[in-house]
């Protein structure tokens, strides 16, 4: 496969039963996105979402996986990246990522990924509601915003952004972008995490690019089931 590297290790299992997961990954930088994306408002539909349709595309980062679950979370980290956290026990995997230069204990930008085996009945909407509830416990203030909630390839999926102008522990600001999505064995959960300046309402420290980037590159991590074709791989 070329520049791609092989691996055989209990790493990623975030994405995986229990037990080492084979997997290749083929690193890629995160691409810039031609345009800023405007988010749409907090509020949610109450209504059921309805599956839109099938969405075939498949990002080149790849992570295949052996076990129990034919589920596959297509997803690897941003080029360069390195792991410095990882948990895994019968119901969740958790794998943390930041960039070179940073380190478990002092880290600006950080990206997990999450799989919860008893999370999988709860909604994606309310998963990231519930986020947003907790991080305004402890902030100053938060905003959020809904940027896209309905179905990518037959699962339930929600992103949302929320800021903090300011966690009272840290006294840091925090930028924070999450994607859910509800798959039938797992419930996914990626997450990235920037602090910043403390910031005022609408005044964060962050370019509008910048969150453009990070939109972009969660909405490429899809989830698809190998022996399901109503979740093609």
């Amino acid at each position: 496969m070329g520049s791609c590297e092989r691996i055989i290790i209990c790493s990623l299992l975030i994405l995986t039963s229990p037990g080492c997961a084979a997997f290749e990954i083929e690193p890629s930088a995160v691409e810039e996105p031609s345009a800023v994306e405007e988010p749409s408002a907090v509020e949610e539909p109450s209504a059921a979402l309805q599956p839109t349709e099938k969405n075939k595309s498949s990002p080149k980062n790849t992570v295949a996986i052996d076990g129990k679950t034919t589920e596959v979370l297509r997803a690897a980290p941003p080029h360069g990246w390195h792991q410095i956290y990882q948990l895994n026990n019968d119901a969740v995997r958790l794998a943390d990522f930041v960039p070179q230069g940073q380190t478990n204990l002092a880290w600006k930008t950080k990206l997990s990924f999450e799989s919860h085996s008893d999370l999988v009945d709860l909604d994606p909407i309310e998963i990231l509601l519930s986020e947003a509830k907790k991080t305004e416990e402890k902030c100053s203030f938060i905003q959020h915003f809904n940027f896209f909630s309905g179905y990518e390839n037959n699962y339930p999926t929600s992103l949302r952004l929320i800021m903090c102008g300011e966690n009272e522990h840290l006294k840091k600001g925090e930028l924070s972008m999450l994607k859910v999505i509800k798959g039938e064995d797992f419930l996914y959960i990626i997450r990235f995490l920037k602090r910043i300046t403390p910031f005022k309402v609408n005044q964060p420290d962050v370019e509008r690019s910048e969150i453009a980037t990070w939109s972009d590159y969660l909405r490429k991590i899809s989830l698809c089931n190998t022996a399901d074709p109503e979740h093609p791989c």
